[in-house]
């Protein structure tokens, strides 16, 4: 890992004391682990850390004066959404020893995969007293980072959104967009495919609010749908979903589609519907409205 080199004196690492972060549920209050499991995007996640700050001891080794102003910032990044913000910013009051809790809550609908909680401590007025004090408002003298996992191998499908009209500007008007990647059979499913919903329509905002209308049941069916359809011609297309007995504990990219077709045509192996979609397309797709049932009726 490479390590930043501040242009200027910075204290050490024992100045800020972070008692780690903590997520409130229905369980109560626990410690943020490294992997959430069955993670939802439409929940709130509320966040806490207890964060003690020796303010003069850290102005004394930065070499700031004592009447130089501080503060902690906290920043949230989440990769699969490409979400970036500042989420908490406390300005630590001129005593030796400062104690605070930094709280904050976090939208399902904007996070996904990789979270980063970035802790930093930073000169907001800085006053250097030594000529390696800092200059410039802003300068980090101290940071941390927590990562977590929105999506480990226990967790839902894998699911982000974002606004279209500002990502995929030219299918602003599409509700959401299916990516799987087969370059690697062997790769975990949960890494090699991606739903991506456009949180700029208001029918998706909706479902991503978590609404329960008929509109919503209808486009949640509509989804359901079209992503079988698609993983089960990704793996039709894919000479890597061999034949053989499916595993319902699989969790690469080839053995899950492998257990979709089996779901949809548990009596055929992959070989014969390869044939079967080149010969008898129509049959295909009959088959897979009637199994998945998206409009309703009996199984």
């Amino acid at each position: 890992m490479k390590e930043t080199i501040a242009p200027f004196a910075v204290p050490s690492q024992q100045v800020v004391d972070h008692g780690g972060w903590r997520v409130s549920g229905a369980d109560g209050e626990h410690p943020l682990p490294a992997d959430v499991d069955h993670w939802d995007y439409q929940t709130v996640m509320a966040l806490s850390a207890p964060i003690s700050v020796a303010r003069e001891q850290a102005l004394s080794e930065a070499g700031l004066d004592e009447s130089s102003e501080v503060a902690i910032l906290v920043t949230v990044r989440s990769d699969h959404t490409g979400s970036y913000r500042r989420v908490a910013m406390v300005t630590v009051p001129s005593q030796a020893r400062y104690d605070l809790a930094v709280e904050f809550d976090l939208e399902g609908d904007d996070l996904g995969g990789r979270l980063d909680l970035n802790t930093f401590l930073v000169a907001t007025l800085p006053i250097p007293r030594t000529e390696l004090g800092a200059r410039r408002p802003g300068s980090v003298l101290w940071r941390t980072r927590h990562r977590t996992n929105l999506e480990g191998d226990s967790s839902r499908f894998p699911t982000d959104s974002t606004d279209f009209s500002l990502t995929r500007p030219r299918e602003a008007s599409a509700g959401w967009a299916l990516h799987i990647d087969l370059s690697d059979p062997e790769a975990s499913f949960m890494s090699s495919v991606r739903l991506t919903l456009n949180s700029g329509l208001e029918p998706i905002q909706d479902l991503l609010r978590g609404v329960a209308d008929a509109r919503t049941a209808t486009l949640r069916n509509a989804i359901r749908w079209d992503v079988t359809r698609q993983l089960a011609f990704a793996a039709l297309a894919s000479d890597e979903v061999r034949d053989g007995p499916p595993d319902p504990e699989a969790t690469t990219i080839s053995g899950v589609l492998r257990q979709i077709l089996a779901g949809v045509w548990p009596h055929d192996e992959p070989t014969i519907l390869r044939q079967r979609m080149i010969s008898d397309p129509e049959a295909i797709e009959v088959h897979l409205q009637a199994q998945t049932r998206w409009l309703g009726g009996k199984p």
